[in-house]
C-alpha cells in the first residue's frame, strides 16, 4: 500500500501518453462501434503505428514500444490488413508485434498469468524473424495489449451482469496494473447504437473511450469518424474523420480465381466529407413528413442509415444555415425541424 501527503501527491507525474492526446500510457481504454464501421481497422492503425513507431495520421506521436494483438475475431484475415499498411506506409518489417490468433477467455482464473508467462517464454526463446536471426524482445518493452473484441474474449457469459464484467475488468486490468502496457479493448454497440453493450461498469473502469461510427455508400465505408467521448483526466480530443482507401496486394499470392487482393487502409479526411450525403438524408426525412421531427427522430433517421449522430447533427444546423431547414417549436417546448418551402 502507498500513502501520500498533499506535498508528495502534487509532485506525481503527470498524464502520460501512448498516443498523444488518444490513448494513456497505462490503464484501460475501449474503442466500440456497431459491426462492419471501422472500428478494428482503427485500433490496427492505432496498434501497427505504436509498433511502428510513426506518429498516427502523421499528427500524433507516438512511444515506440513491443505491441500484443490478440486477433479473437477475424483471425488470419487481419493478414491482409497488416500487408495494406505496411504497404501503404512503405515499412517491410515489423518486428516489434506479436500476433495471438485466438479467442482468450479472460473470466479464467489466472487466463492473464498464463499469457504473460508464455509470452515471456516466446520473447526470450523464441523471436525468430524473417531473416532467420534470433533477437529476444525485452519482456518490459510491451507497451500496448489490444483485445479484439470484448465478445470473443469474455468466456460466453452475459456481458450485462455486474458481477460478469466486474470480473473481467479485474482480470484484464493486470495487464496494466502489473505489467505496466495500456490495454485497447474493441467492443461493438449495444441494440440502438448509441453507447458500448453491456454492463455500464466497463466505461466506468477505462480511462479513455471512442465511439466509432461510418457513413456508408452502397453498403461501402465512405467516411469513418472516431468520436473521444471519455478522457478520464484531460478533456476529450475532438473528432477525427478518416478516408478508407483501398490498396491491392501485389506482394501476397492472388486468389483462388486468380485476383489481385485488395484491402483498406485510413487516412484523414476533413469534417465536411459525407456531410452533403447527410444533408440529402435529412431533408428527405423532412421531406415525407409534414409536420416535421424532433431532432432525436431526425438522429434515429441518420443511425437506421449508418451515419453517426454528430454527422447528423453538423448536417441539421448547416441546413438551418443554409435555409433549407427551418425550426419550430412543438409541443412541450420541444425543437421540430421542418423543410423549408
Amino acid at each position: 500500500m502507498n500513502f501520500y501527503t498533499t506535498g508528495e501527491l502534487l509532485k506525481l507525474p503527470n498524464q502520460n501518453w501512448l498516443i498523444r492526446h488518444i490513448l494513456p500510457e497505462t490503464g484501460l481504454s475501449l474503442l466500440f462501434g456497431p459491426p462492419g464501421e471501422g472500428k478494428s481497422f482503427v485500433a490496427l492503425d492505432w496498434a501497427l503505428s505504436v509498433s511502428a513507431g510513426l506518429p498516427w495520421l502523421g499528427d500524433y506521436p507516438v512511444k515506440h514500444g513491443h505491441v500484443v494483438y490478440i486477433a479473437a475475431e477475424g483471425g488470419q484475415g487481419i493478414k491482409k490488413r497488416v500487408a495494406a499498411w505496411m504497404m501503404h506506409h512503405e515499412i517491410e518489417k515489423l518486428p516489434n508485434i506479436t500476433w495471438f490468433l485466438e479467442p482468450l477467455n479472460f473470466r479464467e482464473e489466472d487466463a492473464v498469468e498464463t499469457f504473460m508467462a508464455l509470452l515471456r517464454k516466446r520473447f526470450t526463446t523464441e523471436a525468430v524473424y524473417e531473416d532467420g536471426a534470433v533477437i529476444p524482445v525485452p519482456f518490459v518493452s510491451i507497451r500496448l495489449i489490444v483485445v479484439d473484441t470484448l465478445s470473443r474474449s469474455f468466456g460466453g457469459e452475459d456481458e450485462n451482469t455486474s458481477a460478469a464484467m466486474t470480473s473481467f475488468i479485474s482480470e484484464i486490468e493486470k495487464f496494466s496494473h502489473e505489467y505496466g502496457a495500456a490495454v485497447l479493448i474493441i467492443h461493438h454497440t449495444n441494440a440502438v447504437g448509441a453507447r458500448e453493450r453491456g454492463h455500464s461498469s466497463l466505461k466506468g473502469a477505462v480511462e479513455s473511450s471512442f465511439h466509432v461510427t461510418a457513413l456508408k455508400e452502397e453498403g461501402m465505408m465512405k467516411v469513418i469518424t472516431v468520436e473521444n467521448n471519455k478522457q478520464k483526466d484531460d478533456k476529450d480530443e475532438g473528432e477525427v474523420h478518416l478516408r478508407p482507401l483501398r490498396v491491392k496486394l501485389t506482394g501476397l499470392p492472388r486468389d483462388e480465381e486468380g485476383q489481385v487482393l485488395t484491402s483498406l487502409v485510413l487516412e484523414r479526411t476533413s469534417a465536411d466529407e459525407g456531410l452533403e450525403d447527410a444533408l440529402a438524408l435529412v431533408a428527405g426525412a423532412l421531406g415525407g413528413v409534414r409536420k416535421g421531427l424532433t431532432s432525436r427522430e431526425v438522429e434515429k433517421v441518420g443511425m437506421d442509415a449508418d451515419i453517426g449522430r454528430n454527422t447528423v447533427r453538423k448536417a441539421m444546423a448547416q441546413g438551418v444555415k443554409d435555409k433549407m431547414f427551418r425550426v419550430v417549436r412543438g409541443p412541450h417546448n420541444s425543437v421540430i425541424y421542418k423543410l423549408e418551402v
